[in-house]
Parts: structure tokens; sequence; C-alpha cells
């Protein structure tokens, strides 16, 4: 049902609906405010439950918290109230100096936003814990929302500006002066979008802030404003008693019915759609209009239901109704595959891969389909809230499916270990559930854990082996992290160190504005601290982060200013929007790094050696140093790291080179990679006790070496004599306890112990060769 303000007498203030319990319609209640400072809870046939004396003085503002369960009311008396849903009073929140003009619920129902003359403030229910105030305007703050997906806030006041800010209360973008003070502002469903309510005047604009378009209604004043479920349709209360509804289509347009104005919006982010050389536009409610850029041809797309969702992209365009979904090919736009989508619910987000698309459903979940209409999988988990899904927080390859989600910090002592730092009062902590594309079933034995809320996600597109499979993450502090799905292990991009989970964790870092991988090739572009960067092989940072800066390519991006987004990175075109909404191509991305991957990927190292030395680049030799690590070329790898004068590198591969067995040289390479526990895996399976042992005391962690040594009982005098050696050497004693009690009847002869390892060498160039087991790891 479309939420509106009739036209009324003026005693009525404010009109508020909620449905906390869908499948019980007799529950749906409404509420009305009135003047004298009592509200009114009615069904919808308009019976009056109960009424409620609030307030001294006019209820300004009224709210229901997300969950239906509980209410706030904000008075001309300054006071702040949080009700029951059955009209009791829970808490008086505050009782200020000032009316409170505009209020509303924090995205987790914990705190609650309200204006206090110029200024802000975000007050927690929680009276232990402290408000946090900031000066929104110069002048009095009329409006104010805050949306459960994005975590931003809007809010607009008497100075004639809207201003958005973050959970911090750090501000994100502010407008120029109006003509009029700012009445009204409401989010969208899914956060893209705001409305700006102003004197005869209604504006779209982007989440970052930049206008979309401006329509000038007879309506006054607009004091109210709410969005369908769908997000493709508006309604507004205007102070003369006039009506807005409007429809975000990609044309201008405006009729007149009586009171009633239906103005439709231009929404270029959402409604126009490029690929390559298609675009799509949405003309109307059930028109598409398919422009082909190539070759000039255009096609019309009719629909008998309302369209509310679409994407393009890999060859594909998905269109989501009310009812149905309809998949077209690039090849033949006249007979698409209809799928129906069964249920009540709303289609809130789309997000393809060169395969499948994922279709997110209010109702229904998660439902991932191949192009020809076939349902993969439904993937679920408990905790799935489908209405705050975003292309943000959901990411899909050909193989894998990664979903964003919250980790309550209240009762999760992984949660408390990161809080040492301010955080905005929502879910600091997130957790990516990932799942197999085919099968539906969690990958892992539960989700990947962040140590702070994640903001946007993505997952590689190469088309290969699961192991090759990455997870970008930009976290709330706008840190960019890479995982493996199959074995996580947080990686900082830009600063490459693994984050270990605990509280000493460093989350210093660089600023990421946005990121995309590469529509075809394993590459990651990024817009970070005012430059733009491209890694031509991230997998670098799991293989030898030594030289992850020399396998990326930077330039000045201070033409792109602050809060740009990436609009498209396919293949070598990358396309970015500013914070203005305006797109720019950015030039200079090569296709030789592209050629890299295709040659690495089919093992032709020699070609591969053989393009690096035609191109003469850095980044590439360091691109191909990793992957011929990686795929346990070693010869190619000399090459590589001799070209870019990594000296200690070159002599450690013919270190390598020099082992006499392949499970060995397999456990060096993964030293290489700074995975020590991966290389006694291997060593220990391949019965190579001693080399594990060694590799151990080499490392100097004496309690492993020891423990391998108890273990297997082997080595144990070769342990202690090496541990004696290191004590005489930096003039200490034993205080190791593992060494203490196991001391006594160890007898170091290091002519026997010598012997031993001498043994030892002889059996591992006598065994038999063989292929190396581990394949390419670094997850």
């Amino acid at each position: 049902m479309l939420w509106a303000m009739e036209k009324a007498t003026p005693a009525v203030r404010r009109v508020s609906e909620k449905d906390p319990k869908p499948s019980h319609p007799a529950n749906q209640l409404v509420l009305s405010c009135i003047f004298a400072g009592r509200f009114y809870l009615c069904t919808k046939a308009g019976r009056v439950e109960k009424s409620v004396e609030a307030h001294k003085g006019a209820v300004i503002a009224v709210k229901w918290n997300s969950e239906g369960s509980a209410l706030l009311t904000a008075g001309e008396d300054g006071a702040l109230k949080v009700w029951s849903r059955t009209g009791m009073l829970r808490s008086g929140l505050v009782s200020t100096g000032y009316p409170v003009y505009a209020s509303c619920w924090s995205p987790d129902n914990d705190h609650v936003l309200y204006s206090n003359g110029r200024n802000l403030v975000v007050k927690p229910l929680l009276p232990s814990n402290k408000p946090i105030q900031w000066k929104a305007h110069d002048g009095v703050v009329l409006a104010v929302d805050w949306n459960p997906v994005n975590g931003l806030i809007v809010s607009g006041g008497e100075d004639k500006k809207y201003r958005v800010w973050d959970g911090f209360g750090r501000a994100i973008y502010a407008s120029a002066a109006h003509e009029h003070p700012v009445t009204s502002v409401a989010w969208d469903p899914s956060g893209e979008l705001f409305c700006v309510g102003l004197f005869d005047a209604l504006r779209i604009c982007d989440r970052l802030g930049w206008s979309h378009s401006l329509s000038k209604p007879d309506s006054g004043s607009i004091f109210s404003i709410a969005w369908t479920p769908d997000g493709t349709q508006v309604a507004c209360g205007g102070g003369n008693g006039a009506v807005v509804f409007g429809h975000i289509v990609d044309r201008w347009a405006q009729l007149l019915l009586g009171r009633l104005n239906l103005l439709p919006f231009l929404n270029p982010l959402e409604r126009k759609h490029e690929w390559k050389n298609h675009d799509v536009t949405v003309l109307d409610d059930h028109k598409i209009l398919v422009n082909d850029l190539l070759n000039g041809s255009h096609e019309n797309l009719e629909f008998r239901d309302r369209v509310i969702k679409l994407s393009l992209g890999f060859n594909h365009l998905i269109v989501a109704t009310s009812s149905q979904g309809y998949v077209y090919s690039d090849k033949n736009w006249n007979t698409p595959t209809i799928i129906d989508l069964a249920g009540s619910g709303r289609v809130v987000c789309i997000k393809q891969s060169s395969e499948y698309f994922v279709l997110v459903d209010s109702s229904s979940g998660l439902q991932i389909f191949s192009y020809d209409g076939r349902t993969a999988s439904s993937p679920k988990y408990p905790s799935l809230r489908p209405e705050r899904v975003t292309r943000n927080t959901i990411a899909l390859s050909n193989d894998t499916l990664a979903i964003r989600d919250f980790v309550d910090e209240k009762g999760d002592d992984f949660g408390q270990s990161f809080l040492k730092v301010a955080r905005p009062p929502f879910p600091a902590v997130a957790a990516i559930y990932v799942f197999d594309v085919a099968s539906g079933r969690m990958i892992g034995d539960g989700p990947i854990m962040l140590p702070s809320e994640a903001a946007e996600i993505g997952l590689n597109q190469v088309i290969g082996p699961s192991s090759t499979r990455l997870l970008a993450v930009v976290d709330k502090n706008r840190e960019l992290y890479i995982t493996g799905v199959l074995k996580p292990c947080l990686k900082k991009l830009g600063m490459v160190e693994e984050i270990q989970i605990g509280p000493e964790s460093d989350i210093d870092g660089t600023m990421v504005d946005s990121f995309a991988w590469n529509d075809e090739k394993d590459m990651i572009a990024t817009i970070t601290d005012g430059r733009f960067v491209v890694w031509y092989y991230p997998f670098v940072a799991f293989i030898d982060e030594d030289i992850e800066p020399l396998t990326r390519f930077e330039k000045d991006g201070s033409q792109l200013g602050k809060n740009c987004q990436f609009a498209a990175f396919n293949s070598t075109q990358t396309i970015v929007r500013r914070a203005d909404g305006a797109l720019v191509n950015i030039s200079n991305t090569s296709s030789l790094p592209g050629v890299l991957h295709d040659v690495a990927k089919k093992k032709q190292w020699e070609d591969a050696i053989r393009l690096c030395r035609s191109v003469k680049s850095k980044e590439l030799w360091a691109c191909l140093a990793a992957m011929s690590v990686g795929g346990q070329d070693l010869n190619t790898a000399e090459v590589a790291y001799a070209a870019i004068e990594e000296v200690q590198k070159v002599q450690y591969v013919c270190h390598v080179r020099s082992v006499a067995t392949a499970e060995g040289r397999a456990a060096e390479l993964a030293l290489l990679r700074r995975q020590p526990r991966e290389a006694e895996a291997i060593l220990l399976a391949a019965g190579l006790v001693y080399r594990a042992i060694r590799m151990w005391i080499t490392l100097f962690n004496w309690e492993r070496a020891l423990e391998l040594a108890l273990k297997h009982k082997t080595h144990v005098d070769t342990v202690f004599y090496f541990r004696d050696q290191y004590l005489q050497r930096i003039g200490r004693k034993e205080t190791i306890r593992l060494f203490l009690q196991n001391s006594s009847g160890v007898t170091l002869d290091w002519e026997k112990i010598k012997g031993k390892i001498a043994g030892e060498e002889a059996r591992e160039r006598s065994m038999p060769p063989k292929t190396a087991s581990p394949s390419r790891k670094g997850q």
C-alpha cells in the first residue's frame, strides 16, 4: 500500500503506518497525531484502538521502528519518548529546550536520531551510553532520515540546504542553498536515492548527494515523503493539501489531475544501464528501449506489469516486474526466457555473472538462475534479511555467491575485541556468508568473519578452479581487503599485511573510495587516496607480498574528486562516476596484463617471458614472478625476479631448485608465501619429518620443532643441540617450559647428530621423483 498524507483539516499533523505482522491484516495499525499532543492508534478500517496523551503542545514527529515493536514521538515541548506497540510509555529519552522537529530510528533500532536546534543528536536507548552530537545546519534542522541499508543520514534545515552524513556524523555532501527551507527528506528502500521536499519543489538525489532531477509541483511546502516498497514511486504531502505522486522514468512530464500531481522523475543511475555497446533506458513503467551503439539498431520492449528492477551485463538483460522475470540475450531481443516470480514479495536486487544471475526477493530470499531460466539453487541462512541486500553487499561469480551479514556485537565476544575505536551506532563486526552456486550449500565451516563492518564486497570473475576465487571487501573505514574463499586469510591491499583476528589487530591503512573487479581478467581497480590504482595480479598478496607494489599501475585521480564510484571495468575500459554524477572514462588501462594472464594460465612460460622482454615493464615482470611461483615454474621465476632486481629472491629460487624432492621444493615455495603451516603439512605428508623440524628451527619456532620431534620420536637431540647453540650465542638461559620438562636424558653428541642429519639428506636424495603434491595455493 502506498503511504500518503491526504488533504486534511489543519488539526491533523502527522500520519504513520506500520505493518509489524503482514500475515495478520487485522493487526495493521495507523497512527494519527494531532496538535493537542495526543495520538490515536487506529486500525486500517478506521476504528480507534487507543488514545494516548503524549506531549504538551503539538506532536511534531512520529516514527515506528523497523520491527514495528516500538514507537518514537517528538513534541513541541522538546520531549522525545518511546512507546510500546500498544501505546504504553517505555521511556522518556530526552527533554530539550527546543521543539524536536525531526527524529528517526537507527538501522539497529538501538539508537534514535533527533534534531536539537541546529544540531543532530544520536541518542542510545541505554542510558549508560553517551550520545553523539554535531552541528548539522546553520538554521534549525527540520527533517532527517537514516537509511538502514547504507547507514547514511540525510538532513534538511531552515538554512535551505540538505546534507548527507555517515554514521559518525562526518559530512559527505552539502548542497547549495535553495530558495526555500528544506521541509522533508526520505530515503528510498534500496538506499540508492533520496527525496528532498521544499516549497513547490521536489528533488530526487543520489545517495552521495548529487541531484538527478528537480520538479516543481503546485503543492506548497512538502511536509512528508514516502516511497513504495519497490522504490519505483514516491508520494508526497503538500502544505496546501495536494498529494504528489512521482514515477521514476527517463523522461520529463507533468500531468495535473485536480489536486493530485503525477510527476515522472529522471533517474539515470537506476533507470539507464550500459554494457559495452548496449544501453538500456526505461521509458515508462511498462516500456524499455534497448540501443545497440555498434550497428545503430533499437529495440522496444513492452511488459504487462510495472518494471521494478533491471540489470544489464555479460551479454544479457534481466528485467524483473511485479510478477515475472524476463531474460534477454543480446543476440535475440524478441523471445526472452520468462521466469514466474511466485509469492507476494518484490525483487530488491539483481546481480549477474557470466553464467548465472541471482534474484533477491523480499519474500523468497536468494534465487540463483542460469540464463536459460533453470533454477540453480536457493541459498539460505538464518539471519538473512533480503530487504537490506544491495548490489554492494552481494557478489556473484560462476561458482560462488557471497553476501554480507551483520554480527551483533552485544552478544559476540569476537566483536568486542575490535571496539577500541569509535564506531557508528550500528553493528561493528560483519560476517560474509559464501555459498556454492550449483548446490546452494555454504562453503567452509561458517561465514568469513571481518574485523569491521563491510561496506562493499566483490568476487573476481576469472573462470578457473575454486582455489583461485578471491573476495574483495571494503570496510566502513574504507580499507580494502582480499581473501581466498576456500581458506580465508585477510590481506590488506596497498599496505599488504596479514590480518590476525584478535585484539592486537592493526586496522590502519589507505582510504578506498570505490573498487571494481575486471569482468574478464583477474585484475582489480580502485580509487585510493585520490589516485587511480589497478592491481594487475591481486593474487600476489598470497604469493610474495614483497613485490606487491610492483604489480600495480597508478595514475593521478585528482580530477575524479572524492566519493566517486566505478560504473564499469570491462576489459580495458574503465568508467567512473564522479560525486557530481558525471561519467569519466579513464584511459591508459593496458591490455598487456590480460595477455599475460592468458599465457600464464596455459603455462606457456616461454611466451610469457618473451612478452615481458618485448614490453620491458617492471609491472609485468613482477606479475610474471608471482604467477610462476604460484605455478611452481622455478626457471621462469628466476628470470622474472632477476628482471626486477630482486637478488635475494633469485638466490632463494636457486636454493629451492637444489632441493632433492618435489615435496621439499613445494614446502620451500610455501615458505616464500609465508605459509609455514602449509609447508609443514606438505613435508609431513611426504614423510620428511626431519625437514619439517629443521624448518621450524630455522624460523626460531623452537617449541613447534620440539613438539614434532617428541611426537614422531626422532631428532629430539638435534632440536636440543641447536637450541643450546642458540642460547650460548645470545648469552641466555633456558626459559621455555617444554624444553625444561624434557631435557633429562638427552645427550648432545654432535658427531652422532651430524651422522643422523647426513642420513636424512641421503634418504631424500634417493627418494623417487614425484610431481609436487600441492597445487596453486595462497588461500
